[in-house]
Protein backbone atom coordinates (compact mmCIF):
# COMPACT_ATOMS: atom_id res chain seq x y z
CA UNK A 1 0.00 0.00 0.00
CA UNK A 2 1.27 3.60 -0.51
CA UNK A 3 0.29 6.76 1.29
CA UNK A 4 0.89 10.06 0.17
CA UNK A 5 -0.06 13.42 1.37
CA UNK A 6 -1.85 15.92 -1.25
CA UNK A 7 -2.07 19.96 -1.72
CA UNK A 8 -5.41 20.39 -2.37
CA UNK A 9 -5.52 23.13 -4.93
CA UNK A 10 -8.74 22.89 -6.68
CA UNK A 11 -12.59 22.48 -5.47
CA UNK A 12 -12.18 18.99 -7.47
CA UNK A 13 -8.98 17.15 -8.01
CA UNK A 14 -8.62 13.88 -9.32
CA UNK A 15 -5.99 11.67 -7.93
CA UNK A 16 -4.64 8.89 -10.01
CA UNK A 17 -2.39 5.57 -8.71
CA UNK A 18 -0.66 3.88 -10.93
CA UNK A 19 0.56 0.22 -10.82
CA UNK A 20 3.60 -1.59 -12.64
CA UNK A 21 3.88 -5.51 -12.07
CA UNK A 22 6.68 -7.84 -12.26
CA UNK A 23 6.12 -9.05 -16.10
CA UNK A 24 5.32 -5.77 -17.54
CA UNK A 25 2.07 -6.22 -16.46
CA UNK A 26 0.00 -2.36 -15.37
CA UNK A 27 -2.89 -1.06 -13.56
CA UNK A 28 -4.34 2.59 -12.65
CA UNK A 29 -7.44 3.41 -10.69
CA UNK A 30 -8.77 7.33 -10.09
CA UNK A 31 -10.85 9.36 -7.67
CA UNK A 32 -11.96 12.91 -7.97
CA UNK A 33 -11.82 14.49 -5.32
CA UNK A 34 -14.36 16.76 -4.09
CA UNK A 35 -13.03 19.80 -1.33
CA UNK A 36 -14.52 22.24 0.77
CA UNK A 37 -14.30 25.81 -0.06
CA UNK A 38 -13.55 28.23 2.72
CA UNK A 39 -14.16 31.73 2.92
CA UNK A 40 -11.78 34.08 5.36
CA UNK A 41 -13.14 37.30 7.42
CA UNK A 42 -13.58 40.24 6.07
CA UNK A 43 -11.19 43.09 6.81
CA UNK A 44 -11.23 46.96 6.30
CA UNK A 45 -8.33 49.44 6.03
CA UNK A 46 -6.94 52.33 6.10
CA UNK A 47 -3.34 54.09 6.12
CA UNK A 48 -4.94 56.53 8.88
CA UNK A 49 -8.17 56.00 10.96
CA UNK A 50 -8.24 59.63 10.98
CA UNK A 51 -9.69 61.40 8.06
CA UNK A 52 -9.56 65.13 7.34
CA UNK A 53 -12.95 67.09 6.05
CA UNK A 54 -13.13 67.25 2.03
CA UNK A 55 -9.30 65.61 2.00
CA UNK A 56 -9.64 62.13 -0.04
CA UNK A 57 -8.57 58.94 1.78
CA UNK A 58 -8.02 55.50 0.56
CA UNK A 59 -9.45 52.95 2.23
CA UNK A 60 -9.13 49.07 1.37
CA UNK A 61 -11.54 46.23 2.02
CA UNK A 62 -10.02 42.88 2.12
CA UNK A 63 -11.62 38.87 1.83
CA UNK A 64 -9.72 35.91 1.12
CA UNK A 65 -11.20 32.15 -0.21
CA UNK A 66 -10.12 29.20 -1.77
CA UNK A 67 -12.49 28.71 -4.46
CA UNK A 68 -12.58 30.63 -8.10
CA UNK A 69 -16.60 30.15 -7.89
CA UNK A 70 -16.53 32.10 -5.10
CA UNK A 71 -15.38 35.58 -6.31
CA UNK A 72 -17.53 38.03 -3.60
CA UNK A 73 -19.30 40.98 -5.34
CA UNK A 74 -17.92 43.38 -2.71
CA UNK A 75 -19.72 47.42 -1.99
CA UNK A 76 -19.84 49.81 0.31
CA UNK A 77 -22.58 52.05 2.58
CA UNK A 78 -21.15 54.79 0.89
CA UNK A 79 -22.32 53.78 -2.61
CA UNK A 80 -22.29 57.59 -4.40
CA UNK A 81 -17.99 57.07 -3.46
CA UNK A 82 -16.01 55.62 -6.62
CA UNK A 83 -14.62 52.17 -5.89
CA UNK A 84 -12.73 49.46 -7.96
CA UNK A 85 -11.90 46.00 -7.72
CA UNK A 86 -9.04 43.19 -7.94
CA UNK A 87 -9.14 40.08 -8.02
CA UNK A 88 -5.68 37.45 -7.68
CA UNK A 89 -4.65 34.06 -6.73
CA UNK A 90 -1.89 34.31 -4.35
CA UNK A 91 1.21 32.98 -5.17
CA UNK A 92 2.47 29.86 -3.30
CA UNK A 93 -1.48 28.99 -2.19
CA UNK A 94 -4.68 28.12 -3.27
CA UNK A 95 -5.84 31.34 -1.88
CA UNK A 96 -7.58 33.56 -3.76
CA UNK A 97 -8.03 37.52 -2.58
CA UNK A 98 -10.45 40.56 -3.69
CA UNK A 99 -9.61 43.61 -2.80
CA UNK A 100 -11.85 46.69 -2.92
CA UNK A 101 -10.66 50.17 -2.81
CA UNK A 102 -12.96 52.83 -1.55
CA UNK A 103 -11.91 56.68 -2.61
CA UNK A 104 -13.16 58.60 0.29
CA UNK A 105 -13.60 62.33 0.96
CA UNK A 106 -15.44 62.69 3.96
CA UNK A 107 -17.68 65.77 5.15
CA UNK A 108 -17.84 67.39 8.88
CA UNK A 109 -21.41 65.15 9.28
CA UNK A 110 -19.42 61.67 8.74
CA UNK A 111 -17.84 62.17 12.09
CA UNK A 112 -18.83 59.23 14.23
CA UNK A 113 -20.78 57.30 11.99
CA UNK A 114 -19.93 53.42 10.44
CA UNK A 115 -17.90 52.51 6.87
CA UNK A 116 -19.24 49.37 5.73
CA UNK A 117 -18.01 46.92 3.29
CA UNK A 118 -20.14 44.38 1.99
CA UNK A 119 -19.60 40.93 0.09
CA UNK A 120 -21.57 38.87 -1.35
CA UNK A 121 -20.10 35.07 -2.50
CA UNK A 122 -22.13 33.34 -5.49
CA UNK A 123 -23.00 30.52 -3.15
CA UNK A 124 -25.00 33.18 -0.97
CA UNK A 125 -22.74 33.52 1.85
CA UNK A 126 -22.53 37.12 2.86
CA UNK A 127 -19.75 39.20 5.02
CA UNK A 128 -19.74 42.37 6.38
CA UNK A 129 -16.50 45.00 8.35
CA UNK A 130 -17.06 48.12 9.92
CA UNK A 131 -15.07 50.71 11.20
CA UNK A 132 -15.81 53.97 12.58
CA UNK A 133 -15.38 57.28 11.32
CA UNK A 134 -12.73 59.95 12.65
CA UNK A 135 -13.63 63.68 11.01
CA UNK A 136 -10.97 66.12 11.43
CA UNK A 137 -12.20 69.53 10.92
CA UNK A 138 -10.81 71.73 8.67
CA UNK A 139 -9.67 75.20 9.58
CA UNK A 140 -9.54 75.99 6.37
CA UNK A 141 -13.46 75.68 5.93
CA UNK A 142 -13.27 79.15 8.10
CA UNK A 143 -11.36 80.85 4.95
CA UNK A 144 -7.99 80.56 6.52
CA UNK A 145 -4.98 78.81 8.21
CA UNK A 146 -2.18 79.58 10.37
CA UNK A 147 0.84 77.40 10.74
CA UNK A 148 2.71 77.67 14.62
CA UNK A 149 4.83 74.72 16.38
CA UNK A 150 3.37 72.80 18.40
CA UNK A 151 5.67 73.47 21.42
CA UNK A 152 7.80 76.01 22.51
CA UNK A 153 10.10 76.00 25.45
CA UNK A 154 10.87 79.39 27.12
CA UNK A 155 13.26 80.24 30.50
CA UNK A 156 11.54 81.68 33.56
CA UNK A 157 12.07 85.05 33.72
CA UNK A 158 13.17 85.51 29.70
CA UNK A 159 11.60 86.00 26.92
CA UNK A 160 9.91 84.04 23.84
CA UNK A 161 8.11 84.49 20.17
CA UNK A 162 5.51 81.79 19.08
CA UNK A 163 6.38 82.07 15.01
CA UNK A 164 2.88 82.14 13.32
CA UNK A 165 1.93 82.64 9.40
CA UNK A 166 -1.45 82.95 8.12
CA UNK A 167 -2.76 82.79 4.75
CA UNK A 168 -6.41 83.10 3.31
CA UNK A 169 -8.11 81.13 0.77
CA UNK A 170 -9.02 83.85 -0.99
CA UNK A 171 -8.56 87.83 -0.66
CA UNK A 172 -7.32 88.84 2.82
CA UNK A 173 -9.97 91.01 4.16
CA UNK A 174 -8.93 94.60 5.34
CA UNK A 175 -8.61 95.88 8.82
CA UNK A 176 -7.80 92.27 9.91
CA UNK A 177 -7.15 92.07 13.81
CA UNK A 178 -4.76 89.04 15.37
CA UNK A 179 -5.90 87.51 18.46
CA UNK A 180 -4.26 85.54 20.87
CA UNK A 181 -6.84 83.13 23.15
CA UNK A 182 -5.87 80.36 25.66
CA UNK A 183 -7.37 77.21 24.97
CA UNK A 184 -10.31 76.42 27.06
CA UNK A 185 -12.99 74.23 26.67
CA UNK A 186 -16.28 76.78 25.79
CA UNK A 187 -14.38 79.85 26.99
CA UNK A 188 -12.25 81.87 24.98
CA UNK A 189 -9.76 84.05 27.12
CA UNK A 190 -7.52 86.74 25.41
CA UNK A 191 -3.83 86.74 26.60
CA UNK A 192 -3.28 89.33 23.19
CA UNK A 193 -5.31 91.51 21.25
CA UNK A 194 -5.14 95.57 20.34
CA UNK A 195 -7.44 96.40 23.34
CA UNK A 196 -5.39 95.16 25.96
CA UNK A 197 -8.15 93.75 27.28
CA UNK A 198 -6.32 89.94 28.33
CA UNK A 199 -6.14 88.12 30.91
CA UNK A 200 -4.18 88.72 34.20
CA UNK A 201 -1.15 86.02 34.19
CA UNK A 202 -0.74 87.54 30.34
CA UNK A 203 -1.35 91.64 31.51
CA UNK A 204 1.62 93.56 30.14
CA UNK A 205 3.26 90.62 28.72
CA UNK A 206 2.31 89.81 25.41
CA UNK A 207 2.52 91.66 21.40
CA UNK A 208 2.51 91.30 17.91
CA UNK A 209 6.56 91.03 16.54
CA UNK A 210 5.26 91.17 12.67
CA UNK A 211 2.89 92.76 10.56
CA UNK A 212 -0.67 91.04 9.53
CA UNK A 213 0.01 92.88 5.90
CA UNK A 214 2.83 90.75 5.98
CA UNK A 215 0.68 87.80 6.54
CA UNK A 216 2.97 87.35 10.20
CA UNK A 217 0.68 86.28 13.35
CA UNK A 218 4.05 85.93 15.53
CA UNK A 219 3.46 86.11 19.43
CA UNK A 220 6.27 87.69 21.83
CA UNK A 221 5.79 86.98 25.40
CA UNK A 222 7.76 88.73 27.98
CA UNK A 223 8.65 87.81 31.74
CA UNK A 224 7.58 84.05 31.51
CA UNK A 225 6.29 82.80 35.11
CA UNK A 226 5.49 78.90 35.62
CA UNK A 227 2.10 80.15 35.97
CA UNK A 228 2.37 79.91 32.20
CA UNK A 229 3.56 76.50 31.75
CA UNK A 230 1.78 73.82 29.77
CA UNK A 231 -0.50 76.97 28.70
CA UNK A 232 -1.82 76.21 25.21
CA UNK A 233 -2.28 79.27 22.64
CA UNK A 234 -3.80 80.06 19.75
CA UNK A 235 -4.81 82.52 16.67
CA UNK A 236 -7.54 84.04 15.60
CA UNK A 237 -7.25 85.98 12.62
CA UNK A 238 -10.26 87.25 11.37
CA UNK A 239 -12.36 90.34 10.87
CA UNK A 240 -14.92 88.81 12.93
CA UNK A 241 -14.67 87.73 16.55
CA UNK A 242 -14.60 83.93 17.47
CA UNK A 243 -17.93 83.83 19.17
CA UNK A 244 -19.53 84.59 16.08
CA UNK A 245 -18.33 81.22 14.75
CA UNK A 246 -19.95 77.97 15.33
CA UNK A 247 -17.48 76.00 16.61
CA UNK A 248 -18.68 72.63 17.04
CA UNK A 249 -16.63 69.72 15.83
CA UNK A 250 -13.63 71.83 15.81
CA UNK A 251 -11.14 72.01 17.87
CA UNK A 252 -8.65 74.82 18.53
CA UNK A 253 -6.47 72.59 20.97
CA UNK A 254 -5.18 70.83 17.30
CA UNK A 255 -3.65 73.52 16.30
CA UNK A 256 -2.74 75.24 19.66
CA UNK A 257 1.07 76.12 20.68
CA UNK A 258 1.57 74.84 24.18
CA UNK A 259 4.02 76.52 26.25
CA UNK A 260 6.82 74.80 28.19
CA UNK A 261 8.65 77.01 30.76
CA UNK A 262 11.48 75.82 32.37
CA UNK A 263 13.00 77.07 35.79
CA UNK A 264 16.35 75.87 35.48
CA UNK A 265 18.75 76.48 32.51
CA UNK A 266 19.72 74.05 29.98
CA UNK A 267 23.69 73.07 30.28
CA UNK A 268 25.48 74.60 27.45
CA UNK A 269 26.83 72.30 24.44
CA UNK A 270 30.24 72.13 24.74
CA UNK A 271 32.32 70.40 21.52
CA UNK A 272 35.89 70.26 20.53
CA UNK A 273 36.41 71.02 16.80
CA UNK A 274 38.76 68.79 15.09
CA UNK A 275 41.71 66.32 17.01
CA UNK A 276 43.47 68.27 19.52
CA UNK A 277 47.31 67.80 19.57
CA UNK A 278 49.70 69.46 21.92
CA UNK A 279 51.93 71.89 20.15
CA UNK A 280 49.18 72.60 17.52
CA UNK A 281 46.12 75.27 17.71
CA UNK A 282 42.98 73.46 18.97
CA UNK A 283 39.71 74.90 18.76
CA UNK A 284 36.96 74.94 21.24
CA UNK A 285 32.62 75.87 20.97
CA UNK A 286 30.14 76.34 23.28
CA UNK A 287 26.40 76.88 22.63
CA UNK A 288 23.13 77.36 23.95
CA UNK A 289 19.58 77.36 22.19
CA UNK A 290 17.44 79.90 23.93
CA UNK A 291 14.46 82.22 22.52
CA UNK A 292 14.81 85.48 23.60
CA UNK A 293 16.84 87.53 21.13
CA UNK A 294 16.74 90.82 22.76
CA UNK A 295 17.56 89.30 25.95
CA UNK A 296 20.32 86.79 25.29
CA UNK A 297 22.37 84.59 27.86
CA UNK A 298 25.87 85.11 28.38
CA UNK A 299 28.74 82.46 27.71
CA UNK A 300 32.50 82.11 29.44
CA UNK A 301 35.12 79.58 28.49
CA UNK A 302 37.43 78.97 31.32
CA UNK A 303 40.86 77.15 31.70
CA UNK A 304 41.83 77.84 28.38
CA UNK A 305 44.06 80.94 27.19
CA UNK A 306 43.29 82.82 24.02
CA UNK A 307 40.38 85.34 22.44
CA UNK A 308 37.17 84.54 22.30
CA UNK A 309 34.70 85.47 19.08
CA UNK A 310 31.01 85.69 19.61
CA UNK A 311 28.05 84.87 17.04
CA UNK A 312 24.01 84.67 17.35
CA UNK A 313 22.18 83.18 14.97
CA UNK A 314 18.65 82.05 14.06
CA UNK A 315 18.75 78.86 14.28
CA UNK A 316 15.09 78.05 13.43
CA UNK A 317 11.70 80.38 14.00
CA UNK A 318 11.59 81.52 17.35
CA UNK A 319 14.89 79.86 18.04
CA UNK A 320 18.23 81.54 18.02
CA UNK A 321 22.14 79.90 19.02
CA UNK A 322 24.52 81.87 20.92
CA UNK A 323 27.65 80.45 20.36
CA UNK A 324 31.26 80.69 21.69
CA UNK A 325 34.37 79.48 19.62
CA UNK A 326 38.37 80.14 20.80
CA UNK A 327 41.25 79.13 19.72
CA UNK A 328 44.93 78.59 21.00
CA UNK A 329 47.85 76.72 21.55
CA UNK A 330 47.44 73.50 23.26
CA UNK A 331 49.46 72.40 26.07
CA UNK A 332 50.03 69.01 28.09
CA UNK A 333 48.59 71.05 31.07
CA UNK A 334 45.50 71.73 29.34
CA UNK A 335 43.05 69.12 30.79
CA UNK A 336 39.70 70.38 30.58
CA UNK A 337 37.96 73.13 29.34
CA UNK A 338 34.01 74.75 31.30
CA UNK A 339 31.74 76.78 30.03
CA UNK A 340 29.28 78.61 31.99
CA UNK A 341 26.01 80.07 31.01
CA UNK A 342 24.19 82.98 31.91
CA UNK A 343 20.91 84.12 31.56
CA UNK A 344 19.53 88.30 32.81
CA UNK A 345 16.86 86.55 35.07
CA UNK A 346 19.48 84.98 37.06
CA UNK A 347 19.65 81.55 36.28
CA UNK A 348 23.16 79.66 35.00
CA UNK A 349 24.65 76.40 34.40
CA UNK A 350 28.07 75.01 33.44
CA UNK A 351 29.72 72.19 31.69
CA UNK A 352 32.94 70.71 31.59
CA UNK A 353 34.68 68.36 29.40
CA UNK A 354 38.20 66.67 29.74
CA UNK A 355 40.26 67.64 26.63
CA UNK A 356 42.39 64.69 25.98
CA UNK A 357 44.96 66.04 23.90
CA UNK A 358 47.21 63.73 21.95
CA UNK A 359 50.74 63.61 22.29
CA UNK A 360 52.85 63.95 19.30
CA UNK A 361 56.87 62.08 19.32
CA UNK A 362 58.70 63.61 16.23
CA UNK A 363 61.48 60.78 14.70
CA UNK A 364 65.02 60.28 16.13
CA UNK A 365 67.86 62.36 15.45
CA UNK A 366 71.44 61.47 15.42
CA UNK A 367 74.16 63.40 14.67
CA UNK A 368 77.82 64.02 15.28
CA UNK A 369 80.89 66.35 15.33
CA UNK A 370 82.37 64.94 11.74
CA UNK A 371 81.28 62.79 9.68
CA UNK A 372 84.50 61.00 9.44
CA UNK A 373 85.93 59.80 12.98
CA UNK A 374 90.06 59.57 13.53
CA UNK A 375 91.62 56.60 14.79
CA UNK A 376 92.31 56.89 18.30
CA UNK A 377 91.02 60.09 19.06
CA UNK A 378 87.89 61.31 20.96
CA UNK A 379 84.69 61.20 18.98
CA UNK A 380 81.11 62.13 20.29
CA UNK A 381 77.67 60.95 18.44
CA UNK A 382 74.22 62.97 20.13
CA UNK A 383 70.79 61.31 19.77
CA UNK A 384 68.20 63.66 20.17
CA UNK A 385 64.28 62.92 20.74
CA UNK A 386 61.37 65.80 20.55
CA UNK A 387 58.19 65.44 21.88
CA UNK A 388 55.27 67.61 23.43
CA UNK A 389 54.52 65.87 26.49
CA UNK A 390 56.28 65.39 29.13
CA UNK A 391 54.41 62.37 30.52
CA UNK A 392 56.41 60.78 27.38
CA UNK A 393 59.87 61.17 28.65
CA UNK A 394 61.74 58.77 27.05
CA UNK A 395 65.12 56.00 27.76
CA UNK A 396 67.95 56.45 25.55
CA UNK A 397 70.50 54.21 25.05
CA UNK A 398 73.19 52.77 22.66
CA UNK A 399 74.56 49.81 21.18
CA UNK A 400 78.08 50.43 22.53
CA UNK A 401 77.05 49.88 25.59
CA UNK A 402 80.00 49.43 27.77
CA UNK A 403 80.65 52.93 26.43
CA UNK A 404 80.13 56.22 28.60
CA UNK A 405 77.05 58.42 27.51
CA UNK A 406 75.31 61.82 29.54
CA UNK A 407 71.64 62.24 29.04
CA UNK A 408 69.65 65.36 29.91
CA UNK A 409 65.87 66.19 29.29
CA UNK A 410 65.02 69.82 29.04
CA UNK A 411 61.86 71.99 27.58
CA UNK A 412 62.86 73.87 24.40
CA UNK A 413 62.34 77.43 25.18
CA UNK A 414 59.49 79.03 23.69
CA UNK A 415 58.15 76.07 22.63
CA UNK A 416 55.71 73.23 23.92
CA UNK A 417 58.27 70.55 22.85
CA UNK A 418 60.24 68.63 25.27
CA UNK A 419 64.12 67.30 24.59
CA UNK A 420 66.03 64.65 25.42
CA UNK A 421 69.05 64.17 24.28
CA UNK A 422 71.99 61.85 24.95
CA UNK A 423 75.35 62.07 24.13
CA UNK A 424 77.89 58.61 23.34
CA UNK A 425 81.89 59.76 23.79
CA UNK A 426 84.26 57.19 22.70
CA UNK A 427 87.69 56.71 20.62
CA UNK A 428 87.23 55.22 16.99
CA UNK A 429 89.70 52.02 16.08
CA UNK A 430 90.03 49.74 13.17
CA UNK A 431 87.47 47.67 13.98
CA UNK A 432 85.25 50.11 14.02
CA UNK A 433 85.43 50.92 10.31
CA UNK A 434 81.77 50.36 8.61
CA UNK A 435 80.15 49.24 11.79
CA UNK A 436 76.64 51.23 13.12
CA UNK A 437 76.44 53.29 15.89
CA UNK A 438 72.59 52.64 16.82
CA UNK A 439 70.55 54.51 19.37
CA UNK A 440 67.09 53.15 20.86
CA UNK A 441 64.11 55.10 22.59
CA UNK A 442 61.73 53.68 24.95
CA UNK A 443 59.01 55.92 25.56
CA UNK A 444 56.71 55.90 28.80
CA UNK A 445 53.61 55.49 26.52
CA UNK A 446 55.65 52.04 24.94
CA UNK A 447 56.19 53.44 21.58
CA UNK A 448 60.14 52.94 20.31
CA UNK A 449 62.37 54.67 17.58
CA UNK A 450 65.95 53.11 16.59
CA UNK A 451 68.32 55.70 14.28
CA UNK A 452 71.99 54.79 12.90
CA UNK A 453 75.08 56.47 11.75
CA UNK A 454 77.32 54.69 10.12
CA UNK A 455 81.00 55.18 11.38
CA UNK A 456 83.86 55.94 8.54
CA UNK A 457 87.15 55.84 10.30
CA UNK A 458 90.21 56.88 9.26
CA UNK A 459 93.52 55.04 10.41
CA UNK A 460 96.22 57.10 12.01
CA UNK A 461 99.15 56.78 10.85
CA UNK A 462 101.15 56.12 13.86
CA UNK A 463 98.80 52.90 14.42
CA UNK A 464 99.97 51.56 11.06
CA UNK A 465 102.27 48.88 12.24
CA UNK A 466 105.38 49.43 9.90
CA UNK A 467 108.21 51.88 10.18
CA UNK A 468 110.73 52.97 7.52
CA UNK A 469 113.79 54.67 7.74
CA UNK A 470 115.41 57.24 4.80
CA UNK A 471 117.48 60.97 4.40
CA UNK A 472 115.47 64.16 5.55
CA UNK A 473 117.43 65.21 2.25
CA UNK A 474 119.31 64.55 -0.67
CA UNK A 475 121.09 66.27 -3.48
CA UNK A 476 120.75 65.97 -7.26
CA UNK A 477 122.22 67.49 -10.42
CA UNK A 478 119.63 68.99 -13.18
CA UNK A 479 119.65 66.57 -15.83
CA UNK A 480 120.88 63.30 -13.98
CA UNK A 481 119.15 61.33 -11.89
CA UNK A 482 119.13 60.10 -7.90
CA UNK A 483 118.45 57.01 -5.50
CA UNK A 484 116.55 57.70 -2.16
CA UNK A 485 118.14 55.04 0.15
CA UNK A 486 115.04 53.67 2.10
CA UNK A 487 114.46 50.81 4.34
CA UNK A 488 111.21 49.50 6.06
CA UNK A 489 110.39 47.01 8.61
CA UNK A 490 107.08 45.43 10.21
CA UNK A 491 106.32 45.02 13.92
CA UNK A 492 104.83 41.61 13.04
CA UNK A 493 105.36 39.56 10.14
CA UNK A 494 104.79 41.24 6.77
CA UNK A 495 102.20 40.77 4.52
CA UNK A 496 102.33 38.91 1.29
CA UNK A 497 102.03 40.92 -1.66
CA UNK A 498 103.07 43.57 -0.19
Amino acid sequence: MVTTTLFIEKEYQIVECYVEHRGGRSASASKTLTSYCSISGLTVSSASYEFLERDQSTVTCTVSYTCYRNIPTVTWNYGNMPASSDTSKLSGGAQWRTVSTLTFTASANDNGRSLICYARFAGGQTRRATIILRVKRNILNLGWSFTAPATITGLKGSCLTIPCKFSYKNSQPKDLQVIWYLYQRNEYPAVYNQEGTVIRKFNGRTSLTGSVTEKNCSLKIERLEMSHNHNQLYPWIDKNTITSYHTKGHSFYDGSTELIVSEHAPEPQLSIIGILRVGEQGTVSCSVQHTCFSAPPTLTLKGLPGIDQNMDTLVSEGIWESKIVQTWTVEEEHQSVSCAVNYPAGQSAERSIPLNAECSISPLNISSTSDEFLEGYDSKVTCTALYTCHKNTPTLTWNYGSVAASTNTKKVPGETQWKTVSILSFKSSPSDNGRSVTCFAKFNGGQTQEVSIRLRVKRNILNQGWSFTAPSTITGLKGSCLIIPCKFSYKNSQPNDL
